[in-house]
């Protein structure tokens, strides 16, 4: 009779063996874990730059706009006020209403402001040349649409044409406008906590103290229908 050999793992293999495969999963998921958390900061980033510069063109572009009427409409030559501005002051964001005509020369309202940490606009067709009264919201109109989340302050200094600031309220003679914006991530990204100190306007005391991720971003404006530039 032929005697057979056979072979198998003794015991302390079994145990190197579990301890190396263990180490090796520990060692996957470590690196599946930092990568996932550096894929979840890098898009909260470019979230953060995002709505930064689409909300900046939102509102520069309507600012630009303001006080435009169309040379055939029935309300050429009739006077109204383009801009208002609400100062929050130095603990509240600030608000804007702008009047002008959209292509189908219907005079409309557009206001822009802070609730909840977003960033909310409404557009409504003025009844009367002075939007002291509305139609509905119209065919393209609607009322306080989001357009952004976790907006932490908007900001808007007015200048008139010899380069003095103005007060809140309406304003006829403005020759640009300086827009501030700050947006913080959707997730704490940071992996210390970062003290940050912010100036946007007339708030001097911006201050945070935590794991976000911010962002600033200015711009000038001239509304080009209220002053000739």
């Amino acid at each position: 009779m032929t005697k057979k050999n056979y072979y198998a793992f003794t015991v302390v293999e079994i145990l190197i063996g579990f301890v190396v495969g263990t180490i090796m999963l520990i060692a996957l998921y470590s690196s599946y874990d930092i990568f996932t958390k550096s894929y979840v900061s890098i898009i909260d980033k470019i979230n953060v730059n995002k709505a930064l510069r689409i909300s900046m063109a939102t509102i520069v572009k309507d600012i630009r706009s303001a006080g435009y009427v169309d040379i055939n409409s029935v309300n050429y030559g009739k006077t109204f006020t383009p801009l208002t501005f609400r100062n929050g002051g130095n603990g509240s964001p600030d608000q804007i209403d702008i009047i002008y005509e959209n292509r189908f020369r219907e005079r409309v309202l557009i206001k822009y402001f802070i609730q909840d940490r977003y960033l909310m606009v409404t557009r409504r067709p003025c009844a009367n040349e002075t939007c002291t009264s509305f139609s509905g919201t119209g065919l393209y109109g609607f009322e306080n649409e989001k357009l952004f989340k976790n907006i932490e302050d908007m900001q808007f200094e007015f200048y008139d044409t010899g380069g003095k600031k103005q007060i809140s309220g309406p304003t006829i003679s403005t020759k640009y406008v300086h827009i501030t914006l700050i947006y913080r991530s959707e997730n704490e990204i940071n992996k210390t906590v970062l003290s940050k100190n912010l100036i946007s306007g007339d708030r001097t005391n911006l201050n945070f103290n935590d794991l976000y991720y911010r962002d600033i971003l200015t711009s000038s404006v001239y509304p080009r229908n209220i002053v000739k530039n």
